[in-house]
């Protein structure tokens, strides 16, 4: 079984380039706070890919602005630069929070609407992250599942991929690790297996 795993251990990278993905993610937070949230800006480089469809170039997430204390604020906008002319995204994904509340935390439900989409392979229709449940206090609870209601035949993602936060700690921010688990691959290209994204602490 091929295995695309990143480890982050402080801001050190490891990673076994498989089947799928070249090279390294390298997902870059320039300062942590000492307790809530994200700070600056997350910059994830992918450094080399192969000829066929996929990502090129760099993608850059940019949090506009951040609230003094907790949570994400205004929009995030996911612009790949350049597109292969076939399959994959087009244009620039925005992922609008359509409300927030007053204390910490995700309220409601993240829709993530691509604009266009090519009529070979990749996403299609809109994905829809609903956290099920959120507690008081800030970060996540539960457990988050992102569907993808419908999928071309070809390759890319299969069935569901469920994001489980092990365990949260009482203060905001992201603790443990956190395990994507793809349930099932198409034989051509993707990722294979399971990846672990460890937060350091």
């Amino acid at each position: 079984m091929d295995h695309f795993l990143v480890l982050f251990t402080g801001h050190r990278v490891l990673s076994v380039s498989s089947s799928g993905h070249r090279g390294t993610q390298t997902i870059t937070t320039p300062r942590w706070h000492s307790s809530p949230g994200h700070r600056g800006t997350q910059i994830i480089t992918l450094p080399r890919w192969l000829s066929s469809p996929g990502h090129r170039g760099h993608q850059t997430i940019t949090t506009p602005r951040w609230h003094s204390s907790l949570g994400l604020r205004g929009t995030q906008s996911i612009t790949p630069p350049r597109r292969q002319s076939s399959p994959g995204h087009r244009g620039t994904q925005t992922i609008t929070p359509p409300r927030w509340h007053s204390s910490p935390g995700h309220r409601g439900h993240q829709t993530i609407t691509s604009p266009r989409w090519h009529s070979s392979l990749g996403l299609r229709g809109t994905q829809t992250i609903t956290p099920p449940r959120m507690h008081s206090s800030p970060g996540h609870r539960g457990t988050q599942k992102i569907t993808t209601p419908r999928w071309y035949s070809s390759l890319g993602l299969r069935g569901t991929q469920t994001i489980t936060p092990s365990r949260r700690h009482s203060s905001p921010g992201h603790r443990g690790t956190q395990t994507i688990t793809t349930p099932r691959w198409h034989s051509s290209p993707g990722l294979r297996g399971t990846q672990t994204i460890t937060l350091p602490r």
